[in-house]
């Protein structure tokens, strides 16, 4: 990947603490030898805000920063004596590390272009505002003009954004050691900060705090997961001292927003080298969902529902209601099928005649709810459809489920279902409306049944 732009994150360097300074000028030498564009630190740079360790801190950023442009968010040791905010009370936060590091601290929006890609970088400090031992917590009015920040920066039309805040907004279950451990370190208002970005999609958050290199992904929405990528203490820290067989930091390689690769560079004791996993970082299988969401969203709006990722109908009107709205706004193929009542009974009020030119209609009905008169007058009718429509009967014997409903794969490879639910006395009838891999499943069944198709 020698074209792609190669970010480097260092976390919990704990400048200051046994043995620290030794094994950070080996991460220097490999820092040169992988010749990095942008270096980003996730707090902890020292392990306690004395001026020394402020003033020797500098000195070291300024040394990366010479290898790539270098950027750091501040952790609750750069902020309280041994990150302990307990205290905060008698000593307040100290402004040792915050006031000497200033010009690399991201405290507001950055916007720079690297390597043909426009980079948008947004900094949190979850440190500053924390109350107890090495809690973190965002305020209100930063998790605000957080917000604000990444939506100017998606309106510049930034190619790749980048969150980076100290304290884990996701549990790491590997180093929870004890309940009162994790809420001595935890990041207590993680689900307001979460909610943030669910609206506002940055592309990436980088943390460190745990020591612990981790990819994990976070969605709330069909249409939008995001990679938290923890980097492990560069120095391998510990309470008391730094171990190099701890060692660990990121190499992130990124050529576009789907094509990016991530790289763990541990410290091999034995072979008295750096030794590196490599892992894609792949968004999960939801099933592409981006048109089929939109769709959802749209007719929520024009029937004034609740605003979700499905819709939920209540009798017959809905039902109808909202197929209308579906053949109106979906693309691609889509398939209804009709088996409890004759299609013909359609007519010309057939909400399928909807459907936009370039659109694939397949109309799925049982054999034997058909005459023959009936299939002629189907197909004379459907010729005059925008979409190209086929009326496809089945056999009662192939033993297929019956389900009534709309069946749809967008131009997006996204997939859209609505099932509708008949009742026994046919009155309060309900349907779902969904979309993602199980609106693929059912898509696929039914695409499955039609015979002497181009699949």
């Amino acid at each position: 990947m020698g074209d792609a732009l190669k970010i480097i994150q260092l976390s919990d360097l704990h400048i200051g603490l046994e043995g620290a300074s030794k094994i950070f000028d080996n991460i220097k030498t490999r820092l040169r030898e992988l010749s990095p564009d942008l270096i980003l630190i996730t707090g902890d740079i020292v392990d306690t805000p004395s001026k020394k360790n402020a003033d020797y801190a500098f000195d070291e950023l300024k040394e990366l920063n010479n290898i790539a442009r270098t950027f750091i968010v501040l952790g609750n040791h750069d902020r309280w004596i041994k990150g302990n905010a307990f205290l905060r009370k008698l000593f307040g936060p100290s402004k040792n590390v915050s006031d000497k590091l200033a010009e690399f601290i991201i405290n507001q929006k950055n916007q720079f272009d690297l390597k043909n890609l426009k980079i948008g970088l947004v900094g949190l400090d979850s440190s500053n505002e924390s109350n107890f031992l090495a809690q973190g917590y965002i305020s209100s009015s930063q998790l605000k003009k957080f917000e604000t920040e990444i939506r100017d920066l998606s309106k510049s039309n930034c190619d790749i954004l980048i969150t980076c805040v100290h304290h884990h907004p996701i549990k790491i279950a590997e180093t929870e050691n004890s309940p009162i451990e994790e809420a001595a370190l935890t990041f207590v208002n993680s689900a307001q900060f979460l909610r943030t970005v669910i609206r506002v999609k940055p592309d990436f958050i980088f943390h460190g705090h745990h020591h612990h290199e981790r990819l994990c992904w976070y969605s709330e929405e069909y249409n939008y997961s995001v990679p938290i990528i923890s980097a492990g203490s560069a120095v391998g820290a510990s309470a008391i001292n730094c171990d190099i067989s701890k060692s660990s930091f990121n190499e992130i390689l990124i050529k576009s927003k789907n094509n990016i690769t991530l790289i763990t560079n541990n410290w091999d004791k034995v072979g008295n080298q750096w030794v590196c996993k490599e892992r894609i970082i792949k968004s999960p299988d939801l099933g592409r969902t981006d048109h089929a969401h939109m769709v959802i969203r749209t007719i929520q709006q024009e029937m004034n529902m609740i605003d979700g990722s499905y819709i939920i109908t209540n009798s017959t009107y809905e039902n109808g209601s909202v197929a209308a709205s579906l053949y109106k706004h979906l693309n691609g193929t889509v398939i209804g099928t009709s088996f409890y009542e004759n299609p013909i009974k359609y007519g010309h009020n057939d909400f399928a005649k909807a459907l936009k030119q370039g659109c694939k209609f397949y109309r799925i009905t049982g054999e034997e709810l058909l005459t023959n008169s009936d299939l002629k007058t189907i197909k004379k009718q459907m010729k005059n459809y925008k979409a190209e429509s086929k009326i496809v009967c089945l056999k009662n014997s192939a033993g297929f489920s019956k389900i009534s409903g709309i069946y749809s794969k967008l131009n997006d490879n996204s997939y859209l279902s609505f099932i509708a639910l008949n009742s026994i006395d046919g009155e309060n009838n309900k349907g779902l409306v969904f979309c993602g891999n199980l609106a693929k499943e059912v898509f696929d069944y039914y695409y499955s049944l039609i015979p002497n198709v181009n699949k």
